[in-house]
């Protein structure tokens, strides 16, 4: 019971706990096999088992010491993507696409006949009984295809295709958006992008001062010429 996570208790059958002891068993078997040949004394394990036994230290103490991710507000990712907005532009052309599909091609044909340039072929669609629309995200050659992008690729906003796929798979696109290569992206679309990267920052920060004053406190001195003369010991001995 104390080796279930308490999120899973609820939910863990009889079936479950079962299985649970019997893989527990298994692996107390081997275990215990493996302390009587003394493995626990090889000097790989002895190694492995130190050097997890230090970064399992180490993460409970940074766990303690910096606590929760830090927090990044709204005017803080404004102000990044205002000073850096070189770092986020389209490298291709691409396109945001409102896609109508029908049952055979000449429902396509009756719809795209009344739709006029400029309008929402979606919201025509849906006047006229048709509500199977979906709208894509920012698609470039690589994402269409090149068979759909010859077909779009030249289409300004509010452009609709000709009729794509046939039978049950007719359908209509329309072009909603359209970002031509260079040009620097929403903020609506990299905001997630900048909060990791901000995130991070702090986080590497909070390190680094954790780190100094750890150092400052323990007294740390390196001395890089003490590496310089083992590195030309060793590269002494292998021209030798």
């Amino acid at each position: 019971e104390e080796q279930i996570p308490p999120s899973w208790k609820g939910e863990v059958t009889p079936t479950d706990k079962m299985d649970f002891v019997s893989r527990w068993v298994d692996n107390e078997v081997l275990y215990q096999e493996a302390k009587r040949r003394r493995l626990n004394h090889h000097t790989e394990v002895k190694s492995a088992i130190k050097a997890f036994r230090r970064r399992l230290m180490t993460n409970r103490l940074l766990e303690e010491e910096l606590g929760e991710p830090p927090s990044v507000g709204e005017e803080e990712v404004r102000a990044y993507y205002a000073a850096h907005q070189g770092e986020f532009v389209w490298n291709d052309t691409v396109l945001k696409l409102v896609k109508v599909s029908f049952q055979n091609r000449s429902e396509a044909r009756s719809v795209r006949s009344r739709v006029k340039m400029g309008q929402s072929l979606a919201d025509q669609a849906r006047v006229l009984g048709f509500f199977d629309v979906m709208e894509t995200g920012y698609q470039g050659r690589d994402q269409l295809g090149e068979s759909l992008w010859i077909s779009l690729g030249s289409l300004s906003i509010g452009g609709i295709s000709t009729i794509i796929g046939k039978g049950s798979d007719a359908a209509l696109l329309q072009v909603v958006d359209r970002k031509e290569k260079g040009s620097v992206k929403d903020i609506s679309i990299v905001r997630d992008d900048i909060y990791e990267i901000l995130k991070a920052e702090k986080q590497r920060l909070s390190y680094k001062a954790l780190v100094e004053r750890f150092r400052s406190e323990a007294d740390v001195e390196v001395f890089p010429g003490v590496l310089e003369e083992q590195d030309e010991e060793t590269k002494g001995k292998t021209e030798d």
